[in-house]
C-alpha cells in the first residue's frame, strides 16, 4: 500500500485521535513530497505502545519525506512523536522539514532494532515545545545525518538530547547536530549505553 501526498493533510486539528495519527506496517510506503504537509496533533492514549503520531512498524515500511512533517504543533502526542521498528525507514530528503513538541510522556523520536533514519535536511526536537524524556532515543536502531543535514534536540524535561542505547545503535553525523543550543536539555546532551555508538565525522 502507498500514499502519496501532495497537499495537506492534517490529523487531529479539532478533536482528539486515540492510538496513532499514522499507522505504517507491512511494507506500506508514504511519500509526502515537495511541499506536501502532514501535520498530527492530539493523539492521546497512555497504553504502552500506542499513542504515537506517526509509527512505521515494520517489513520495510517506510516514509520517504520532501515535504513538512510536523508533529505537536497546536496539541500534545502522548507517548512518541515518530517510532520506527523491524528494517523500517524514514528518508529525510534535502527539502524536507520535521518538528516534533509537545511530547507529554515519552520521547520525541525511537528508533528501535534494525529500524534506520536518513536525513539530509532539517529534522526539529523541542524546537518550540518539551519533549518529556528523551530527544531522539536509538534501540538498536541507526540515525545518519548526512551532508546537508540540520538536526536540533532542545527542551527534554527528564532525560537526555540523544540516547545511543544497545548493540546495532548507531548515530552517524556527517553535518550539523545541534543540542540545546536554543533551550535546556535536562540531562545529558548525549549518552551512549550497551555498545552504542555515535560517530561524528565533521
Amino acid at each position: 500500500a502507498t500514499i502519496n501526498n501532495n497537499g495537506i493533510i492534517r490529523i487531529g486539528n479539532i478533536g482528539n485521535i486515540y492510538r496513532f495519527g499514522v499507522f505504517l506496517a507491512s511494507a506500506a510506503i508514504f511519500n509526502n513530497n515537495n511541499n506536501a504537509s502532514l501535520t498530527i496533533d492530539n493523539i492521546i492514549s497512555t497504553t504502552i505502545n500506542e499513542g504515537i503520531a506517526l509509527r512505521i512498524q515494520n517489513n520495510n515500511s517506510t516514509v520517504n519525506n520532501s515535504g513538512n512533517i510536523t508533529i505537536g504543533n497546536i496539541g500534545p502526542v502522548s507517548r512518541f512523536g515518530i517510532v520506527m521498528s523491524s528494517i523500517s525507514q524514514l528518508n529525510n530528503s534535502s527539502t524536507g522539514l520535521i518538528n516534533i513538541n509537545r511530547i507529554t510522556i515519552n520521547s520525541g523520536i525511537s528508533v528501535q532494532v534494525t529500524a534506520k533514519i536518513t536525513n539530509a535536511g532539517i529534522v526539529n526536537v523541542g524546537n518550540t515545545q518539551s519533549v518529556n524524556e528523551v530527544g531522539i532515543l536509538l534501540v538498536g536502531g541507526e540515525f545518519v545525518n548526512n551532508m546537508g543535514g540540520n538536526v536540533s534536540v532542545n527542551r527534554t524535561l527528564v532525560l537526555d538530547g540523544i540516547s545511543v542505547n544497545g548493540t546495532g545503535a548507531k548515530f552517524t553525523n556527517n553535518a550539523t547536530v545541534n543540542i540545546g543550543n536554543t533551550d535546556p536539555i535536562q540531562r545529558l546532551g548525549i549518552s551512549i549505553f550497551s555498545n552504542g555508538e555515535f560517530l561524528n565525522n565533521v
